[in-house]
């Protein structure tokens, strides 16, 4: 099967008017994705394989509790421990520190030429810019779906949520009644097509709220419904 992408228009003032965006083909499920690993093998159990990855996340976590980057890896892949956040002090609050710890797996820059090299494409076709679909909206730092905090920060997820701003702006954000009264404007920043983070105003904001996104003139909302978490 081929890699399937679309060409759509840059945002308004972009040197090159055109872009590309992956056609996401339907998704490979855990089992099927399992099973094809222990196929590629030729010789070790389904079972086995699910063994070997869980244990390399366990011990590649236990490498990252320690602060310890893992190094180039088969040619294929390399591990660091990242950190994050703003503080009040200089002296943190553990759990908030906590927070913030994550890690990232890297593929080897050889390993993504070999993949791109030997790829198949297949052009979709050519899009227009679309409104803003949201897929998903987290409070950061804790993870709850569906639910916001009155001066939190919202993880936003989906696809044409920064397709048409202006170079140099982002798109507007507002939390608002569920009949779609009283709007309260967010801040939004670290803008990309796929994803958001949003600042909810520490006050004003109480009660059940709808999200809605507004890109370049284009308006998306969110389906679901936010509950504010106290």
């Amino acid at each position: 099967m081929p890699y399937h992408y679309y060409i759509r228009p840059n945002a308004p003032a972009s040197t090159k008017p055109f872009s590309a965006s992956v056609d996401s083909q339907p998704t490979v499920e855990a089992a099927d994705f399992l099973a094809r690993i222990a196929a590629a093998t030729g010789s070790v159990a389904q079972a086995d394989v699910e063994k070997v990855l869980t244990s390399f996340i366990e011990v590649a976590e236990e490498c990252m509790s320690e602060s310890q980057p893992v190094a180039s890896t088969l040619g294929l892949f390399r591990i660091r421990p990242l950190l994050g956040g703003s503080y009040t002090t200089a002296d943190p609050d553990d759990n908030s520190v906590r927070a913030n710890a994550d890690y990232a797996i890297h593929i080897l820059p050889a390993r993504k030429t070999a993949f791109r090299q030997g790829l198949s494409l297949q052009k979709s076709g050519q899009v227009g810019r679309q409104i803003p679909v949201i897929a998903s909206v987290v409070v950061m730092p804790g993870g709850q779906a569906n639910s916001y905090k009155a001066g939190g920060i919202l993880e936003v997820r989906g696809q044409h949520l920064n397709d048409a701003s202006p170079a140099g702006t982002e798109p507007t954000a507002v939390l608002m009644n569920t009949d779609g009264t009283m709007p309260v404007n967010c801040t939004v920043f670290d803008g990309s097509n796929r994803r958001l983070l949003i600042q909810v105003p520490a006050t004003g904001v109480t009660g059940p709220k709808i999200l809605q996104i507004t890109d370049g003139g284009r308006v998306g909302r969110y389906g679901e419904t936010l509950t504010q978490l106290l």
